[in-house]
């Protein structure tokens, strides 16, 4: 489960672009709460890149069954050093992360990382956009349940080769283990038809057990849906961003 995200100093982290972004500013401070958390937000507002700064600090992989694997992120931890100090990011670093990963943002690479990455992309190759979708969410689901995924993450296993991580962990890991693993979903109703976006409100229709969404939204209808919904934490990157999408629908539906 992820606690908060603190930004203190934002020319202390590896995303270096913190500064170009009116969300990031030194002090802002993003609460998630356990159970569904909505993000919403104009294009460019920052939505996505609070994605990144978590799957950064918590290594959470290009594909949503990398954590966990050494090997799939030493490169990644060989970057960390001071400059991670500028973001504080409070979580149960112990329980694993996982992550809805679109098609279009996986490398050749990482598809090739292993079978269950190949055998996902034979799948969705002959899919629609939409489709495609709904394909990299089954696939989530069904590793989540299964009896290969890792639910937790060793991380004592850098203790030595890389000390400032681990520190930084260590600071920063929640007092009491969390009931609760996390999914991130950037966008899952990303090119998605009337059908599946009802599927997409049924998994936000309700706080399930062991289970904390973050994710961000883009259909004007979802957006309307969810500002209704009292067990959603809603996180607005654009103040007022959900009201105006509800008046501008209901403007276009009164002409």
């Amino acid at each position: 489960m992820i606690e908060k995200v603190i930004i203190k100093d934002r020319t202390k982290t590896p995303i270096t672009y913190l500064d170009e972004i009116d969300m990031f500013k030194n002090g802002t401070e993003f609460i998630f709460k356990p159970g569904v958390n909505v993000l919403v937000g104009l294009n460019g507002s920052g939505k996505t890149t609070l994605f990144k700064i978590i799957e950064y600090y918590l290594m959470v992989g290009d594909i949503f069954c990398e954590r966990g694997q050494y090997n799939g992120n030493v490169n990644r931890l060989q970057t960390y050093d001071n400059d991670i100090s500028g973001i504080d990011v409070f979580a149960d670093y112990e329980k694993n992360t996982f992550k809805l990963s679109h098609f279009q943002d996986r490398s050749d690479d990482t598809i090739l990382k292993n079978v269950k990455n190949f055998c996902d992309q034979i799948v969705g190759c002959q899919s629609s956009q939409g489709e495609k979708v709904m394909v990299a969410l089954n696939s989530l689901f069904n590793y989540m349940f299964s009896p290969d995924a890792k639910l937790s993450f060793d991380y004592d296993q850098f203790k030595d080769l890389f000390p400032e991580y681990y520190e930084y962990v260590q600071s920063h890991k929640l007092k009491e283990p969390a009931d609760e693993y996390t999914i991130l979903m950037d966008e899952p109703d990303r090119n998605l038809d009337l059908h599946n976006l009802d599927h997409i409100k049924n998994i936000l229709s309700f706080h399930k057990k062991q289970t904390q969404l973050i994710v961000s939204l883009h259909s004007p209808l979802l957006i309307t849906w969810a500002r209704h919904q009292s067990h959603i934490n809603l996180i607005e990157f654009s103040p007022g961003y959900a009201d105006e999408v509800e008046y501008l629908i209901r403007k276009i539906i009164e002409e």
